[in-house]
């Protein structure tokens, strides 16, 4: 399944209907969540950190500090050694059990490889070392929507709604959340959404995929071309 909900910005203007059209055909199937492939190299490195973390030997490398690992974690990611972040990961994660982006960065790269009880854990975490920090509350919520674990998703969206009614962001992770099992609640939160933020190009984006999927194709092809006209994401001109 799909979703546009990170990544660099990117620039488009103006595609036409048959553009737009043919983008959505090649979308509509797809639920609006993220999806990524896992490769078994990375399954069977999941596997064995799962099973037995990391951990530091008395003295080995004293002088490490979780922020060292970390920052060799990031730079091996950046190259796309994921399996070699992972593992770093993990041992930074341990250093520092309290730090929330550490724990939310493993949370990442668990889910990328497809181990999403490990991320939700991971995420868990992340939430109980510090509760307000967002991007590991709206990782956490996607991540139980593709676990199948929608009714908790949803109840999680809908509580970060109330705390933030006037909050596009909160809105567009909540029609995320619904758009698995409740097409029409998820056409509202998105639209709420556009109506606080109505430059808000990844809420048009998948407000179309939602319409598409309910069979409003005139709608959903000018959502779309109103997006690619304000300016789309990067990722979204992939999808697209």
């Amino acid at each position: 399944p799909e979703t546009l909900g990170s990544g660099a910005a990117g620039h488009a203007q103006g595609a036409p209907h048959a553009d737009a059209r043919a983008a959505l055909d090649r979308t509509a199937a797809q639920p609006c969540l993220v999806s990524v492939k896992a490769a078994p190299v990375f399954l069977a490195l999941v596997a064995w950190a799962v099973a037995d973390p990391p951990r530091l030997e008395a003295g080995q490398d004293a002088n490490r500090s979780a922020e060292t690992v970390f920052a060799r974690a990031m730079a091996l990611d950046a190259r796309g050694d994921y399996p070699g972040a992972l593992t770093l990961l993990w041992e930074a994660a341990a250093l520092a059990p309290r730090d929330a982006e550490i724990q939310t960065r493993l949370g990442e790269a668990l889910e990328r490889i497809g181990a999403l009880d490990a991320a939700i854990d991971t995420y868990r975490a992340a939430l109980a070392a510090q509760p307000g920090f967002q991007k590991a509350s709206n990782n956490l919520i996607l991540v139980l929507g593709k676990a199948g674990r929608a009714e908790e998703a949803v109840g999680r969206a809908r509580a970060l709604v109330a705390e933030a009614p006037d909050d596009p962001g909160r809105h567009f992770t909540l029609g995320l959340a619904e758009s698995e099992h409740d097409l029409a609640a998820a056409m509202a939160s998105f639209s709420r959404a556009l109506e606080l933020a109505p430059r808000h190009v990844l809420a048009r984006y998948n407000l179309a995929l939602v319409l598409r999927r309910a069979d409003r194709l005139v709608v959903a092809i000018a959502g779309v071309t109103r997006a690619l006209a304000i300016g789309a994401r990067a990722e979204g001109q992939e999808t697209l």
